[in-house]
Parts: C-alpha cells; sequence; structure tokens
C-alpha cells in the first residue's frame, strides 16, 4: 500500500510541475509582452509575440519533464 500512495505522489508531483511550468512561461510572455507593449506606446505585437514564444518554451519544457528518463532529484 505504501509503494502505490509513493507511486501516486511522483505521478502528481510531475503533473503539478508540467502544469506550472506551461502556465508560468506563458504568464511569463504575456506580462513581459504588455510591458514592452505599453513602455512603447503601440498595441499587440510584442503582447502576442511574447506570448506565442512563452507558450511554445512551457510546452518544450514540459515534453523534456515528461521524457527525461528516471527521476532528475
Amino acid at each position: 500500500m505504501a509503494a502505490d500512495n509513493k507511486n501516486f505522489l511522483k505521478y502528481l508531483s510531475l503533473i503539478t510541475e508540467v502544469g506550472l511550468s506551461i502556465v508560468v512561461s506563458t504568464l511569463c510572455g504575456l506580462f513581459a509582452g504588455l510591458y514592452l507593449d505599453r513602455i512603447m506606446g503601440i498595441k499587440g505585437p510584442f503582447t502576442i509575440t511574447l506570448l506565442i514564444c512563452g507558450v511554445i518554451g512551457g510546452f518544450i519544457a514540459a515534453y523534456k519533464l515528461v521524457s527525461s528518463p528516471g527521476d532528475k532529484k
């Protein structure tokens, strides 16, 4: 029974880490784009570009987390 709980917590931790990596990188791209657009007085180009880069970066990080063999810790 203890081994089942350990595996469950390991996979729950992995799922949480994957989700957070996608969300955090997406939000960083969004806020950086909004900040640059506000500073330069334009609407949209930096926000869209950096948001897309953040989403792509988040999915790359999630892929690396999921596809890494064994424990990284």
